[in-house]
Order: structure tokens, then sequence, then C-alpha cells
């Protein structure tokens, strides 16, 4: 199992707070986990309920809630970085409802949890996009992060389809 990494408790930015994934969180979790918004460019099988649950108790990722009606609107994980056998760095993983999208807020949420992962000590974090997914790619690009480059034809999603898979990373001098 990856090693998980913690950022601080709560992170509070101008729109969002960013807290550890609940049990209470699940329902509005699932309403747009399994969309196929999310799964398009994700290799994960649709989530239930249960396995969710499963999830959270195991190993809670960080949730993304407005400040303005405390929804959930997105996730944001924090794991060993797959790509790097290096102790100072980790990998972000990351999601969003659709109707959230192009808002700014996965910015604000990465920007957050990435200044708090190099405040903490780690040189460098990195995040996995497929290569098809253009909107993710600015998104990083956008942050300060450099495409390290592409693994061709290196995952293929739960119902068959393949992808090519660019990874990104940022130093703390680089996170804009």
């Amino acid at each position: 199992m990856d090693r998980y990494f913690t950022v601080s408790d709560v992170i509070e930015t101008e729109r969002l707070v960013i807290r550890r994934e609940e049990a209470a969180d699940a329902d509005e979790i699932l309403s747009f986990i399994n969309s196929d918004f999310v799964t398009k460019y994700n290799c994960y099988k649709p989530l239930t309920r249960e396995k969710l649950l499963k999830n959270i108790a195991e190993r809670p990722e960080y949730v993304l809630c407005r400040k303005s009606d405390g929804r959930v609107i997105g996730t944001l994980g924090v794991h060993e970085d797959s790509m790097r056998f290096n102790p100072e760095s980790c990998e972000l993983c990351y999601l969003l409802a659709e109707e959230y999208a192009r808002r700014g807020y996965m910015s604000e949420a990465i920007r957050a949890v990435a200044g708090s992962l190099f405040a903490s000590g780690k040189k460098i974090v990195s995040a996995r996009v497929f290569s098809d997914n253009a909107a993710s790619r600015r998104l990083l690009e956008s942050l300060g992060f450099r495409l390290d480059g592409c693994l061709r034809n290196a995952v293929i999603r739960f119902d068959g389809v393949r992808f090519d898979d660019c990874l990104y990373s940022v130093t703390e001098e680089e996170l804009t």
C-alpha cells in the first residue's frame, strides 16, 4: 500500500475549506465521482457506496468544500509518487464535479495543498494526467507544473480504452 502523505488537517483558501473525507461525505462524493465527466479520464471502476466508505475508512483523501454553502465539490489525494523513488516527492490525484469545473476551484486547491506540502519539507509534487485531458494539462501548466514526459499506451481504463499518461511536476520555486 502507498504511504499516505498528510498536509494540514484543514486548509482554507478564499473560497474553499479543504479537509479530510468523512463517511458523512459519501453521498455528495458519489453524486459526481461516477459521472461521465469524472470517469472519462480515470482508470478506476465506478465506485459503490460500500467501496467508497471502505476507502474513506482506510485511507481518507481530502475533500474540497465550498465555503459559501459547505458543499463537497471535489476530492484531492496526496500519495506516494508512483514514478519517483524519492521520499521528498509526492503525487496529487484530483477530481472535481462538472458544474464546478473551469471556475478556478481546483487551481485554488492544488496551489494551497502543494504549498502545504512544500512547507512540510517536500521538494517536488507531481500529477499524472491522460494526454487527451487538455483541460487538466492546462490547469497544471497554469500552476507552474512542467511536463516530465508521456508514457505511450500506459493506462487501460476499466472499459478497455487505452491512454497515454503524462507526468507533470512542480518545485516550490516554480509553483505559481
